[in-house]
């Protein structure tokens, strides 16, 4: 942990560029739910309220985390790794980051509204067990990967400029890259085992005590 924490704390500024990135994304997904016409609403609505009451039935939890595994870790976690590694992946990268937010955003508001006590628990359970693990794990992996990506601009149009003393050149930079998105990814996988198996017996258990 002392490493992550000293990763983070030494790119501050990217840490920071990254998690306004995904705040915006959260932003517009809020915004882009709420302005849903009434119909759209509506029918969300009871296709939400089907899956509430459908839970643990429409997949098995084994089904469920791998499905879950190739979005998060394949197709998101992968993808930032390997756009980090490109000189032109900086803006896929913070797509990746806007486009995560987005979809959480969008999905609190539907999962929330219309807005009740009973509706809050269900909500949270919904979203809760697998983003607490999910959206740290994304932004320290786009931190790494950007800060690599960043390295490897300077490295090539700048060879000769000083490193500033926080690190010794591409190799190193690569390594501490690579262990953090390994770590994220460990993240990852436990976040999508709590969305398989802990959100839906939660949800199952909440709509048993609240119906």
């Amino acid at each position: 942990m002392g490493f992550f924490r000293l990763f983070l704390a030494s790119r501050r500024r990217i840490y920071l560029f990254i998690l306004l990135t995904f705040l915006a994304g959260l932003c517009a997904g809020l915004g882009a739910a709420q302005s849903l016409s009434s119909t759209d609403s509506v029918a969300l609505q009871q296709l939400l309220a089907t899956f509430f009451r459908s839970t643990g039935t429409l997949a098995s939890p084994a089904e469920l985390f791998h499905q879950n595994l190739r979005v998060d870790l394949l197709q998101t976690l992968g993808i930032l790794y390997l756009a980090g590694l490109s000189l032109v992946g900086v803006p896929l990268i913070l797509f990746i980051v806007f486009l995560r937010g987005f979809i959480l955003g969008f999905a609190a508001v539907l999962v929330f509204t219309p807005f009740s006590f009973s509706r809050s628990l269900l909500g949270l359970a919904a979203l809760a067990p697998q983003h607490v693990l999910l959206v740290p794990a994304f932004i320290i992996a786009a931190v790494a990967c950007l800060d690599f990506s960043f390295a490897a601009w300077r490295s090539l149009f700048f060879p000769r400029a000083p490193w500033g003393g926080r690190d010794h050149g591409i190799p190193r930079q690569l390594l501490a890259c690579s262990v953090v998105v390994l770590g994220a990814g460990l993240l990852v996988v436990l976040g999508d085992l709590a969305g398989a198996y802990l959100t839906p017996a939660l949800l199952g258990l909440l709509s048993t005590l609240l119906s």
